[in-house]
């Protein structure tokens, strides 16, 4: 089989010289945001710390969540494991096993809204100790579980108060 190439037609390139945007004196708020990271982790430990509510060490706990909330718990399973603390479990909060024994049981939810986690939280109460993790306080899961640290992240920038807003540790709501 034969093939036929159609010539190909050449023209002139026309060159423009697009003169480069001078970079900013300051930072960007991509590099802004990654220079901040090691003081929020500082301070994030620090706060850690600072609440007692998460299985202490030796204690067989179990970690649960929805969406992103259940790939965090899959993380702080993994790592708490990793570090020797104790033996953890990670599931979808809708797919819990009920009848797996646990000494504690930290539910993440951001919203602090999630239907499965709430009721997950729910069948626990007064079986095993409840712990929640949540960035939204005001709601139903400040009541669900036994223990609640709350990182209020509503306000991300000073937008809204007009000035710098300083972030908020974790802490023991009750």
């Amino acid at each position: 089989m034969t093939q036929t190439f159609a010539p190909l037609l050449c023209r002139t390139a026309r060159i423009i010289v697009v003169p480069r945007r001078k970079k900013p004196s300051s930072m960007s708020r991509s590099a802004s945001e990654i220079a901040t990271q090691p003081d929020c982790r500082r301070r994030a430990a620090e706060a850690g710390a600072a609440f007692d509510g998460l299985p202490r060490p030796g204690e067989r706990g179990a970690v649960t969540g929805c969406g992103t909330s259940w790939f965090m718990a899959i993380a702080y399973a993994a790592l708490r494991e990793a570090a020797g603390q104790g033996e953890t479990d990670a599931y979808p909060s809708s797919e819990f096993p009920a009848g797996r024994p646990h000494d504690r049981v930290v539910a993440i939810t951001r919203s602090g809204t999630t239907t499965e986690v709430l009721e997950l939280l729910g069948e626990l109460r007064g079986k095993v100790t409840t712990v929640a993790l949540t960035a939204a306080p005001k709601t139903p899961v400040m009541d669900a579980a036994d223990a609640v640290a709350v990182r209020d992240m509503r306000r991300r920038s000073g937008r809204e108060s007009g000035g710098p807003v300083r972030p908020r540790p974790f802490g023991a709501c009750r």
